[in-house]
């Protein structure tokens, strides 16, 4: 998790079939639908995407906690509190949980700050759901939902003791463009 600097960012993502705006947080039971346009069965096996609810609040202190907390603070050089997870969190335009079998396994946030770009806030996954492809396969489908919403790049950043996910993004064709600046160095990748 990486401070977001787009604070003016837009908080809709419209697409042909929905429209996921930060406002649909809700205690209501999660809502598992084919009309996420990234939630596809090629995200992997039993793997879907919904969005955030207020009841995910728990799960989202305890998976960033276990997966951020020890490689955040000494990036950042600030405590990793709850409060600030979650502000950081809700502050992203549209955050999806990752569940395999109706189970959360991570959660992914993202932005549209400005024409045709995307901010990629997080993705989270816990240590059990590392390794397995998963996070290649969210990857994947965010790539081609930014695509279909005319995004020509994403953003993004990555601390710089996070050595597992600096490693992950440029896998994923990112390239540092930026820093170390506030204990994070700022990633980018062309889509095409």
């Amino acid at each position: 998790m990486a401070s977001n600097p787009r604070k003016t960012a837009k908080k809709t993502a419209t697409t042909k079939r929905s429209t996921i705006t930060k406002s649909t947080r809700s205690t209501k039971t999660p809502k598992r639908t084919s009309n996420i346009p990234h939630e596809k069965k090629s995200a992997g096996a039993n793997v879907s995407l919904r969005m955030l609810t207020e009841a995910d609040d728990a799960f989202l202190l305890q998976s960033t906690r276990q997966t951020m907390k020890e490689v955040f603070e000494k990036s950042v050089g600030v405590e990793l509190t709850d409060k600030l997870i979650l502000e950081q969190i809700k502050s992203s335009g549209v955050t999806l949980i990752i569940e395999q079998g109706c189970v959360p396994i991570g959660y992914t946030c993202y932005t549209l700050y400005k024409p045709k770009r995307m901010y990629w806030g997080a993705l989270v996954l816990l240590p059990t759901a590392q390794g397995h492809g998963i996070g290649s396969r969210i990857c994947d489908n965010l790539y081609e939902h930014a695509r279909q919403l005319g995004c020509e790049a994403i953003d993004g950043h990555v601390q710089v003791h996070n050595e597992v996910a600096v490693k992950f993004w440029k896998s994923q064709g990112f390239e540092v463009v930026g820093g170390p600046t506030a204990g994070s160095y700022e990633i980018e990748k062309k889509l095409r």
